[in-house]
């Protein structure tokens, strides 16, 4: 699980490096350089589901089943979405 871990970090930073950074291949990228185009574009699809899988692994072992590992989950989800939605009243984008 820990090699699976790791191997899905790199993954992710695969994600961001790809698209995120260098943006979408477009139209004449495509048609004038297709190889290096069209492995970004397997790359991201390879790579969309390495953070949710990431999540769902690192909540494996972090995963306690009593009634304060809930409440401290639940007091975590109406904290974060309590701050977030301050600060996007703040700058006006509600």
């Amino acid at each position: 699980m820990k090699l699976l871990k790791i191997c899905d970090m790199l993954t992710v930073l695969i994600l961001h490096a790809n698209f995120h950074s260098l943006g979408c291949p477009s139209s004449s990228e495509i048609y004038n350089a297709p190889l290096p185009s069209i492995t970004r574009i397997l790359l991201q699809v390879i790579c969309s589901g390495s953070s949710g899988l990431f999540i769902m692994i690192s909540g494996w072992y972090g995963m306690h089943v009593t009634f304060k590992g809930f409440s401290n989950f639940i007091f975590k989800v109406v904290f974060f979405s309590i701050s977030i939605y301050a600060v996007m009243l703040m700058f006006g984008k509600s």
